[in-house]
């Protein structure tokens, strides 16, 4: 697979992530399986190399789901944008701001129902690449979404609804912003 096809190489640049292309057979069920088990893992250094590794297996795949169904990932995915280490949920957040950037039908709905308010909450995070990563997914995630449409009643929702006024500052700041 030589480079990173559909410009999805911006994960790995932003991150500043070096990610050597693995060999073709590891996008396989078991590697997903294993992938997306570790995901779960107990220590934080086990999290994030599941997050490099389901990198590589969408980079291999052209960022289409190969090997593995969208509601499981999108469910593990979901789970580490809560990730107790930060570093985890950066990581999380630059994944899904790559995967959603040229989504299928299955997974642009699996993101705005199971995803979406996840971002969103992230973009009043404490930690400052973690706001910026939020940010850069929910901006993909609306560029690239089939609904645009839909995105704006969550986003009040969420957002400007809020009783927490960290999250309304954040969305705020969010919308004003020139790249969304």
């Amino acid at each position: 697979v030589g480079g990173v096809a559909g410009g999805h190489e911006c994960h790995a640049r932003m991150s500043g992530l070096t990610i050597a292309p693995a060999p073709a057979a590891a996008a396989s069920s078991d590697a997903w399986a294993a992938s997306l088990a570790q995901l779960a893992a107990p220590t934080t250094n086990l999290r994030s190399e599941a997050l490099d590794q389901i990198t590589l297996l969408l980079q291999e795949a052209d960022w289409r789901l190969v090997g593995v169904g969208a509601p499981e990932l999108v469910e593990a995915l979901r789970a580490r944008l809560s990730d107790s280490n930060w570093s985890v949920s950066q990581k999380c957040l630059l994944l899904i701001g790559d995967l959603v950037s040229d989504a299928d039908e299955e997974v642009d709905v699996l993101v705005r129902s199971e995803l979406l308010p996840g971002l969103l909450a992230k973009i009043s995070d404490s930690k400052v690449v973690v706001r910026k990563a939020a940010s850069q997914a929910c901006a993909a995630y609306i560029a690239g979404t089939r609904e645009p449409q839909s995105v704006a009643p969550t986003l009040v929702r969420l957002g400007f609804e809020s009783a927490d006024w960290k999250q309304r500052q954040a969305t705020a700041l969010f919308l004003s912003l020139s790249s969304t």
